[in-house]
């Protein structure tokens, strides 16, 4: 399919779903309130748009399926337990789906990569959110980045972390994102050969190409307004973005 033809479908890039005075000291930034992703779903429901799956989306950029004119992609690092506490109620009350990446060597642990306070997603959490429609991806086994990882070292993390997701879901085509959304030419090699179904960064450039293993995703902040929140929906957004980030840079 030409891209100029492509619909747009945003992947949008949550962290965590948490009150403020849970937030603590790991990326306050990164933390939404339950109150935010209420009306952000609300809006979503209201727009006519539907949640889909990293799946569908592959489907949908191998030109073997035709996607909603409105589809939307949810996504979550790190997996961590306010995920099922706060997220996980409202996505079942908006009949949403979303994507979760698991740091897999910490699962019914603490977030060790950070300040090791905040607690992540047991296995029986897992199990009932997938049950439910939730999926769920790699995020590496140790939270590794694999822009700075020694090649065994990042096959072994790969290789690991994607068995165990199969063996929690029961699915091969398993997904993955990249820690810190840091990637080069030789770990998106590695998740290509590792059996990834695809791979999801960030908005390093926000350049939409033909690669499933370099898929861009946009930010969702607790300071991101309901507007800002619909404008992140838009074709256009991409641009915009871009055109932002240049003003600052010439300033």
């Amino acid at each position: 399919m030409n891209p100029a033809e492509r619909v747009w479908i945003p992947v949008l890039c949550y962290h965590r779903v948490c009150p403020v005075f849970e937030r603590g000291i790991d990326s306050p930034s990164l933390c939404v309130t339950p109150d935010q992703f209420k009306r952000q779903l609300r809006l979503l429901k209201f727009l006519g748009y539907r949640s889909i799956t990293p799946q569908d989306l592959v489907a949908y950029r191998q030109s073997r399926k035709n996607p909603p004119r409105k589809s939307a992609l949810l996504t979550f690092d790190d997996g961590y337990e306010d995920n099922y506490l706060y997220a996980f109620p409202l996505l079942k009350q908006f009949s949403m789906t979303a994507t979760l990446f698991l740091v897999t060597d910490s699962i019914g642990k603490k977030n060790d990569w950070d300040s090791g306070s905040l607690s992540l997603l047991n296995e029986s959490q897992i199990e009932e959110m997938h049950l439910s429609g939730i999926q769920f991806g790699s995020h590496t086994a140790g939270h590794l980045d694999l822009s700075q990882a020694d090649s065994e070292v990042t096959k072994r993390e790969l290789l690991v972390s994607k068995e165990k997701v199969q063996d929690l879901t029961s699915r091969l085509d398993i997904p993955f994102c990249y820690p810190y959304s840091r990637l080069n030419s030789q770990s998106k090699q590695l998740v290509k050969d590792a059996g990834y179904s695809c791979a999801f960064a960030g908005d390093r450039n926000f350049e939409e190409g033909e690669d499933i293993f370099d898929l861009m995703r946009i930010q969702v902040f607790p300071s991101t307004s309901l507007l800002g929140f619909w404008k992140k929906l838009q074709p256009w957004y991409p641009a915009w973005y871009r055109f932002q980030k240049g003003i600052k840079k010439s300033g």
